[in-house]
Parts: structure tokens; sequence; C-alpha cells
């Protein structure tokens, strides 16, 4: 637990000490009060919190328990004794006897079992209401903490009306050594004991302070959380408390449970002890010794190999080698929680979104050797159950998930902290709620703490320096408790708000048992199922209710694990040889009979690599041309049953020498694939988040169909992802079929490669790498699926491809590609097209610029051939992170780096030779029938963009240039450009001085500039030579609350309907939630997916909840060239046929390019 920190850094903390001692004592009023307690009279101190000065009682420094000295040492804790007159408990007293964790000196007294009872209001009178109680365990491995205003004062939650309870308990070898013999009386845990005895005390005196001894929350992090789940386990305590939360801990992590290697003795030796092994002797020598000497030397007796091996402290809790009165512990938690009295609670568990940085100096000081470990990383149980070479084949796999690449000899730093992330924290907290789900009737909210602050996020800058950001473990702690590293903040700042969100919820849920709250609305927390995702409240600047972002790194880690063991989480150390496709390389899996009811072969093995194993229904077999799959019933969210087939792979992995390059065909199989679980999103960067997401083997595609048998064949529906060209995700997080699932159809999602790895093009031939990787993926999958769609009763003689902005341009790009007629028969364009500017990559130099940001020398005399060597040779996840735009890029509103460009020479897979808008006027997909549409504010995509970088809007005052599209721009002289730039000012401006309060007609702007201009034209472009219909529709529909790009873009202050905003309307994810079937968000659903599916069916959109509501004179009728207004479709609350309300202002665009 030692932190290594320089004589600057030092001389800040003890100056922050200081201050923080001077404001405490400038807190205290001088006000007191008594109150008895069943053991005798204390009196407290009222005091004032650090915001506002509002009053609150303290009484500190109250026992629980006798001293433990003398022979009480390292035994269970005996009650405290009754005292005579008044106990002053205006100040705490001595912290449990530890060794400190940055200054390395002894600190704390033997004499430490003292609790601190904080209230917001004392009793006045029998008619007041007591108040919930929430009790804290402090963390810090079971051999640091404290529970005093230092690090725990109460202010934050003394806002609200609650009686906060912490209390100390005994540490390191004082409170946690372990001996066999029964005669001594020490089978160890006596700080858990400790623990144990508080909560006793606690309900016994707690209504003396207005807490009620019904309404008793008991909350932990890191060790403090592991306590509190030992306490939901142990029969000592059924009764005392009533909800429970979890931070960052488990009572399954590998440092709650390190194994038993003498350590009684090896400590004994070090502390110069010469004699046998024999209990009685060590404990009589450990008896006597200074208390100073046995705690200062507890974590000396680790050795090297120790440390490396990720064994943390060597006294913790045990399994106690014997059941006494006390006894806390009987056989290990894995065996216990699935029958735990705590099942009967609610709860609230979760963790920070980079544990892992815990880990930073411990990995920082033997980097050379930690960063190569692979072996240590996999959990010791693991390890001491398999045979040398099953441990070889599990570091394998454990490569090939985390790097793709088996020969991996070391990670790199923050790769290592992520990885460590779920092997301390993450997938232990998974593996508790893997027991109690199933056994629990009661509710389990899961959180992720994510907000990042440059300088209130105290832990990890003690442990990293404030160069390195993330959310390391312990970070929340900061928005809990005011303490010595803490300081007074603005009321208006992001920090302050997540003290109050974080608070709110927490003093919610003490006092219901549900942590919703206004404070986060209109985000709903909604408590696990059993059987569903990992849904879990993200807290980072904004509140989301997301699918947990580790949820795919658990299934590896279960795959190390024995499900259906009864126990849970017995090692089942057999390694099997499969035909997994997916993973083309052997792995460690279970084997498995599958669901006797769906008469599947028991020879059939199951992938448990990179799978949950937890299937939603009967596997189904299904033939392909490609090899057998096997798939899944699912029941959609409104109870709509279907058949599902995921991870279907469509092209060999573009991994190595394949990377950049066209796709290959997939090889063909011949034992049935495991097509029941999600597959990974294509690999890329969350700017949004800054984590990686993805895989760079991320070429199949998912096919979901209502039915497998019927008369006539379905409808197929083929989606592709938006998102720049950068990010998207064809998976059920974004993407589930849920809603078209209402109707007769088949929908097939696919992902294609993005950024870089999808879009890098090189001019020399000969390298083989001409550019638009992620187009011709989109083609290759249009091939499988046009083969195949009869496997899926599917007609391939009808099949619709839509995308949404960048798949809507990609779909417009397969309406060129002469190769890709008759693979298709009707498309859907929705808000984008080849003409807008973010669909065809303006910028020169690309794959340079990414070779000088990821360290190539001489880059300026490299040959294409030499780039392509390098390139090649980088990690796919370096390669997705550089930002390469300049400010003058921005300004021109070059939204994203790589994308779809011209290819500098035609070859067998070539899919685009000339700019977009030379081919539309003789394009193939002018025969076939289209439904295009936008969104009524596009633009407030930009929304946030700008407020990150306000020179986008105000640089326009003086350089009006940059208002026009850059294919303008480009070919204008400066003059003119400037002057059709002011042009387009006064038209979205007006008059009014272009800046920050103008962000909202820049985000007008933004939305004929992006995407309704580009829109039209291409519209204009198809009408004047398309005799097949066209139809168009504007989305108008403005909920406050289902809108989920406008409030992620915006936040919940701000209406309008953003780009994108019809998604939420056709697919469900892990941003949606269960409606009800009245609400107007329900109805928009429906009109939508029939919309969508009538157009599928018939080439016509017009179905009966749109003929229902237009007047029986009226019909959305196909767009003709000759009209004198362009009509649409407007979908609000209402729809109705109407002249596009864009088309005024974008005659004043159309007027620019004529000039």
């Amino acid at each position: 637990m030692d932190v290594q920190v320089g004589v600057g850094d030092l001389l800040k903390l003890g100056a922050k000490l200081i201050a923080h001692k001077v404001i405490q004592y400038r807190l205290g009023t001088k006000h007191t009060t008594e109150l008895a307690t069943k053991y005798g009279r204390v009196k407290g101190l009222q005091r004032k919190t650090i915001y506002d000065g509002e009053l609150y009682f303290a009484f500190e420094g109250i026992p629980f328990a006798k001293p433990p000295l003398g022979e009480l040492r390292f035994r269970a804790p005996q009650p405290v004794e009754p005292w005579q007159g008044v106990r002053d408990c205006t100040f705490p007293r001595g912290k449990p006897l530890q060794k400190h964790f940055v200054l390395k000196v002894m600190e704390g007294s033997e004499d430490c079992l003292y609790l601190n009872v904080y209230a917001k209001k004392l009793k006045e009178g029998s008619s007041t209401t007591p108040l919930p109680v929430i009790v804290w365990i402090y963390g810090g491995g079971f051999q640091i903490g404290e529970a005093t205003r230092d690090f725990y004062s109460p202010d934050y939650f003394m806002k609200h009306d609650v009686v906060l309870v912490t209390f100390n308990y005994r540490l390191g070898v004082l409170g946690f050594l372990s001996l066999k013999d029964r005669d001594l009386d020490v089978p160890g845990n006596a700080g858990l004991k400790d623990q144990v005895q508080a909560l006793r005390w606690i309900h016994e005196n707690i209504a003396e302070f207005n807490g009620d001894p019904n309404n008793i929350t008991l909350m932990g992090e890191s060790a403090g959380a592991a306590s509190t789940e030992v306490m939901m386990t142990t029969e000592q305590t059924r009764g005392l408390f009533h909800k429970a939360i979890m931070q960052s801990g488990s009572s399954l992590c590998s440092w709650a449970n390190e194994p038993d290697r003498s350590w009684p003795y090896r400590l004994a030796c070090r502390l110069g002890y010469a004699g046998s092994e024999n209990e009685k002797e060590v404990f009589r020598f450990l008896l006597k010794a200074s208390p100073n000497d046995i705690t200062s030397q507890c974590n000396n007796v680790l050795t090297k190999e120790e440390v490396r091996d990720y064994l943390m402290f060597p006294f913790g809790p045990v399994v106690e080698p014997y059941v006494s009165e006390h006894c806390v512990i009987p056989k290990p938690q894995s065996e216990q929680l699935a029958t735990a009295w705590g099942n009967e609670l609610p709860l609230i568990i979760g963790g920070t979104s980079f544990e892992g940085l815990f880990s930073y100096q411990s990995t920082m000081h033997d980097a050379e050797h930690m960063l190569s470990s692979f072996e240590a990383i996999l959990p010791r149980s693991v390890r001491e159950q398999s045979t040398p070479a099953e441990i070889r084949e599990l570091v394998r796999q454990l490569k090939i998930f985390y790097f793709e690449d088996a020969t991996r000899g070391s990670m790199e730093f923050n790769e290592c902290l992520q990885v460590l992330s779920i092997k301390h924290f993450w997938h232990d907290m998974h593996r508790t709620l893997l027991a109690r789900l199933p056994n629990s009737k009661f509710p389990t909210y899961l959180y992720r703490f994510d907000f990042d602050s440059p300088h209130f996020n105290h832990y990890r800058i003690l442990l990293c320096g404030r160069h390195q950001r993330g959310v390391s473990h312990a970070d929340d702690i900061s928005y809990m408790f005011y303490h010595i590293l803490s300081s007074k903040i603005d009321k208006t700042s992001p920090e302050y708000r997540t003290i109050e969100r974080l608070i709110a919820m927490w003093t919610s849920f003490a006092a219901h048992g549900n942590p919703n709250c206004e404070a986060i609305a209109p985000t709903s927390w909604n408590a696990l199922e059993a059987d569903g995702p990992r849904r879990c409240l993200n807290i980072s600047e904004r509140v989301e209710f997301i699918t947990l972002p580790e949820t795919k790194q658990f299934e590896l880690w279960d795959s190390f694990y024995t499900k259906q063991d009864p126990q849970l989480f017995k090692i089942k150390n057999k390694t099997t040889t499969i035909n997994n496709k997916n993973k083309r390389h052997k792995c460690c899996t279970t084997a498995t009979a599958l669901d006797k009811s769906a008469k599947v072969s028991n020879s059939l093995l199951i992938t448990r690599l990179n799978v949950s194993m937890e299937s939603d229904g009967a596997p189904i077999e299904a033939k392909t041309s490609s090899g057998p799959i096997i798939g899944k019933g699912c029941k959609a969210v409104y109870g709509d049953e279907y058949v599902s087939f995921e991870r279907i792979p469509y092209a060999e992995p573009p991994i190595g020498e394949l990377r950049f390059k066209a796709p290959q065909p997939v090889k063909p199989w011949t034992e049935p694939l495991d097509c029941r679980y999600k597959g990974e999103k294509p690999l890329q960067y969350n700017h949004f988040t800054q984590q990686l997401e993805g895989r760079e083997d991320c070429l199949y595609l998912n096919v979901y169909a209502k039915k497998l048998n019927s008369s006539h064949p379905l409808p197929l529906i083929v989606f592709f992802f938006g998102g720049g060209f950068e990010k998207g995700d064809p998976t059920t997080e974004l993407h589930s079929p849920d809603y078209f699932m209402m109707r007769d159809v088949v929908v097939a999602t696919v992902s294609y490669r993005v950024g870089a790895l999808g879009f890098l093009s090189l001019k020399d031939a000969k390298v083989g790498v001409p550019g638009n990787a992620g187009l011709k993926d989109q083609f290759l999958a249009l091939q499988w699926l046009k083969l195949n769609a009869s496997n899926f009763n599917a007609d391939p003689s009808n099949i619709t491809v839509f995308g949404e902005s960048a798949g809507a341009a990609s779909v417009h790009y397969l309406m060129l590609n002469p190769r890709a007629e008759g693979l298709f028969h009707k498309a859907i364009l929705q808000s984008g097209n080849v003409l807008c500017s973010w669909a065809l990559c303006p910028l020169t130099n690309l794959p340079q610029r990414l070779a000088i940001a990821l360290g190539m020398d001489e880059v300026e005399a490299a040959t294409d051939a030499k780039l392509l060597e390098f390139l090649q040779r980088v990690p796919g996840e370096q390669l997705v992170k550089p930002y390469l735009l300049s400010a003058s890029e921005n300004l021109d509103d070059c939204l994203f780096q790589f994308g779809p460009m011209v290819e500098p020479y035609a070859c067998e897979h070539s899919v685009l030779l000339q700019p977009p808008s030379e081919l539309l006027a003789n394009a193939w997909g002018n025969k076939i029938p289209v439904l295009m549409s936008g969104t009524s504010f596009e633009g407030l995509l930009m929304y946030a963009r700008v407020h990150l970088a306000p020179y986008l809007i105000t640089t326009l005052k003086e350089e009006p240039e940059h208002m026009l599209p850059l294919d303008l721009k480009r070919n204008l002289p400066l003059d003119v450009a400037r002057r059709l730039g002011l042009l387009l000012q006064r038209t979205h401006f007006g008059e009014k001085p272009i800046g920050m309060d103008s962000v909202l007609s820049y985000c007008e702007y933004a939305s004929y500039k992006v995407f309704w201009h580009p829109i039209i034209r291409g519209l204009n472009k198809r009408l004047a030579v398309s005799q097949a219909p066209t139809y168009l529709y504007r989305f108008d529909f403005d909920s406050p609350t289902f809108n989920h790009q406008r409030l992620k873009y915006c936040g919940d202050k701000l209406r309008g309907v953003a780009h994108v905003d019809d998604h939420s309307y056709l697919w469900y994810g892990a941003f949606s939630w269960k409606l009800d079937r009245h609400t107007p968000e329900f109805l928009t659903i429906t009109r939508m997916i029939d919309i969508v599916t009538t157009f599928a069916a018939t080439s016509n959109p017009n179905c009966p909840s749109v003929a229902s509501e237009l007047s029986r004179s009226l019909k959305w009728a196909p767009l003709r060239k000759d009209a004198p207004t362009i009509e649409c479709l407007n979908i609000s609350d209402h729809i109705k046929l109407m002249d596009l309300p864009e088309q005024q202002k974008l005659l004043v665009w159309d007027s620019i390019y004529k000039k």
C-alpha cells in the first residue's frame, strides 16, 4: 500500500494537512450536547459543514469494545464496559495502528475500537421521525485506514437528513493474525469481528442519536466493500442492517483471499524469533513484541516473487480454521454467497472506470517484469489447479483476447493497468452478481463511476501525478467525503454537481431502497435482471444508463471458471480443442450439453472464450454457404419471439498482412459454429469515454429472423451503422432488432472496418492498399447475405439496404457501384448521402501524418511500402487513437479523419474511381425505389463540439469564408468566398454579432451545411434522371426523454430533434428502456417501424399508421422533378404532409453553388 511522492509533493501534503486541521477547527462551534447510550452518557459537539455552514451534531471517539490490549491482542473484541459520568466525545480518538502509506512512519494506536456518529438532527421530543442511518466501513486493503474527519468528514452527507456512522477496526497482523491451534483462541478475522461488534452497538444505540435502527444501510469501499459483503454473509449480523452499498470491491477479490503461507512464523522470524513453527511459541513471541515492531514489519514478510505474483497483503481475511462463538467466515465466501442472508437486502454495487490505476506505482517500479508477466495475471486459484501446459494455453487465450497476438511479449503500461482493473476488482464484483442475482428477489443496482476531473480525482493524482487521466480506484471517495486533499470548489462546477448527484443517490437509497432521485432525472436507474444484460448507471459529467463497458472482458475471465458448478466458482481445468471459427485458435472450453429440448447433439462443444454461456433460448441450427451455424430463440423487449444468429463471419479476419486491404471471403467450416453470442464492434477510439473499444477482427454480421418458416419468404432489411466512418457498433448494444421483430421481416446488421483500418489509402499499386476497405467490407457482406438469404427465410429478391448518417452514405456508395447492381432492390438513406462533405475525405497525406504521430522516423522520405510495413507492425489500438486534424481543418468542418476517397488506381476490388458527384446521373441505383430523410434540427450534433472548441464559431466573424462548404471554398478566390460566406451569415445569424451567444444559430447553420443541403442536392440530381419512386420524410418528434442523441450532445436542457434522433425509434439498445404502450414515444416507434417495413415489403412506405392520420384525400406520394416544392411527410406528435420547412433557406445555399 506504500505510495511514493516527491519532496515537493510531501511539503504540499503537509501544508494541506495543516490547512485541513485549521478548517476543521473553525467549523466547530461552542455548542455541546449530551445523550444517553446503553453504556453511558456521551457529550458531542455541534459542527458546521464546509458548504453553507449547515449545522449537524458530531459524537466522536465513542468506545464500542474494550481496548484490544494485552491478552486481548489478536482476539475477538469484547463488549465495552459501561462508564460513569459523561464521556467527552467532542473529538476523535486514535486511528488503528498502521504504517503511514506515504510518510512510512508508524501512527495510530492498538487502543482503537471507537466509532463516530454524525447526525443532521437530534431528537426533539417523542414525535421526531428517526432518520435513515448510513454506516461506513473504510478501505485500505485491511492494512491502512481510519474513521476520522481527516479522510471521511461527513460534510456532504450532512446536507441531507441522515445519520452517518464511521468506525475503526483493527488492521494488518493485529486484526488478521490466524492460528490453527484452538487453545490459542486466535482463529483470525479479529478486524471483521470488530465490525460485527460495531454494528451491534449501532443497532442497540442509534435511536438515541435520532437514527432509525430499522433502516440502516451498510456501505464500504474497496476492503470496506469486501467487509460489507462478509457482513451480508455471516449469520453474526443478520438483522443488524437493511441495505448495502459495495464500492470497488468484493469478498471474492484475490486481495481479500490471500493464501496461507506461514505468515505468523515468517513475521516472528523477521522480528528475531529463532524457534520452531510451533504456534504456541510463535503466539507468545508475537504477544510480547512491540505493537509498532510487528505492524511495521507486517508487509516486509513478502518476497519479491510473491509481490510479482500480485500477492498484496500477508494478513487479511481468512477462512477460519475452526468454528468458534465469534466465527464470521467458516468456509470460502464463494461457497456462501448464493445462500447468504444478505440476498434479502437491496444492494448497490459498482466501481470506477479505471480501477487499475491503483497499481500504477507498483507496476512502474518493476515495469520490465510486470509488463511481461502474463501468467501472473491469471487468477491464482485457476493456476493452482492447472497444469503448466494448461496455464500456457490460458495465457495464449488471454493474449489473443486482449492483444490479438498470441506471441505478444509484453504489454503497454496502460494496457497492463486496464487488465488489472478486471483482475483485481471488476471481475470479482461480476462474480458476486452471478451468485446473487439468481438467488435474490431484492433489487440490485449497478453503477460505474466515470467522472474524470483534472484536479478533484485525488487518489489518481496522488498515485500517478497530474499527467495521467482516468478514474482510479477510490477516486469516488472525494465526491462523498471532505478530506485532507479536498478543497472548497465552485458550486457551478461539474465536480460539485457530481458530489450532489452521488450523495443524493446514496441518501435516497438509504432512505427508500431506491437510488433514483431528482438529481439524476430524467435518467432512470433500473435494477439488474437475473438473466438480463449488465446495465449500469455511468456517472460522468452526465449520468447515463448503459451496458457496462467492462462486460465483454468478463466473458474471457468467466471462461476460466465453471459456471455450471453449483458452487459457481470452483475451477474446471479441462482444456478442449474445438472448431471455433470465430476465434481461429484452440481455447479452453467447457463441454456442455445443449438444451435437451432442442435435440441437438450432446457432443457439440460450445466455446466459452468471449461468450457469456447464457443464451436467451434454445439453440437453433441453420445452414449457410460457409458452413452450419447455431443460433438461439429470443424474446424481444415487448414479448415478440424471434431467432438470432450473431457474429457470423463473412470474411477472413483483416489482421496481419490483411490489415488495410480488401476483405477476403471467409473460408468454409464444417462443424457447427456457435453464433449465439454478441460479436465485437470494429476497433475504434471512443472520444466521449476516452476508451478503446472493439476488435480488429470484426468482419461479422448478425441476422435476426421473425420466423424461420413461413408460407412466403420475408423481406430482408440490411443495415449499415453510422459514425462518420470512424466509429460505430452493429451489436445489440446500439442496434437490437426488438422493434423490427414486431413485424414479419428478417433484419441483418453488418460490422465493417472504420477509421484508418478501414480507409487508409496508399498510391503505390504494388502495396495493394488503394483505400475504401470499409466500403469493400460492406460489399462482401451484402454478397454473402444475398447468397444466404433463403437460409434465414428471407427473400433474396426482396432486399432493402438502409443506413443512417455514414451508413446512409455507404448505401448511396453501393448504389453507385455497378458491381452491386442486383444485390439489393430498395434503399433507405437517413440523414446522409455521398454529397455530404464528411462522406468523401478531403484531407491529404493522412498515412504520413499517422506514421509521424505513431513515432516513425524520416516519414517524408518513406515509400508507400515502408509506410505500410511500419503501420502493419503497430498495434491496432495505437492506429485508432491519434488525432490528426488541424484547427483550420476543423474550421472547414472536416469532422473526421479517414473516410471514403477516390481510389488512386483501378484494381479488382475498386468501389470508387471517380468523385461521387460525377457518378450520380448514371448510377444503377436510380432504378430502385428510395426513401430519404433528415431530422428537423440535424445540427444539434455540433452543440457539444462548438462548446469544446469555441473558435469554431468565434473565428467566423473575421473569416466568413469558413462558412462555405470546403469543396466550394477551395475553388473560389478569397474575396468571393468571403462575400458568399457573409451571405450565409446573414441567412443564419441575422444581424446579431456572432459569438457563443449564437450557438443555436450555428447549429441551425450546420444543419444545412453538413446535412440538409447535400441531402436535397442528391435528391434533385436523382429526380432529374430516375423513374423509380423517391419518398422523403422529416423526423420531428421531440421527446424530452427518448431523443437520446440530443440528450447526448446537448444535455436535458435543450429541445429539438438532433441528427440521428430517429435511431431511438427504430432500434432498441443499451440506451433504451421499455415504454408504456400508450406513450407518444411508443406510438412513434410503431409508426417508424411500419413505414420502414412496409417500404421494405412493398416499395411504398404508405402503411396503415400513415393512412389513418392523413385525410382520405391525401397520400404520401413519390416526389416529382417538376413539382414547384419539395413535399415531405413530417413525423412529429402527429404526422402530416407539408412542404419541407428548410426549403426557403436551401434556396440561398443553391444560389451559392450557382454563383
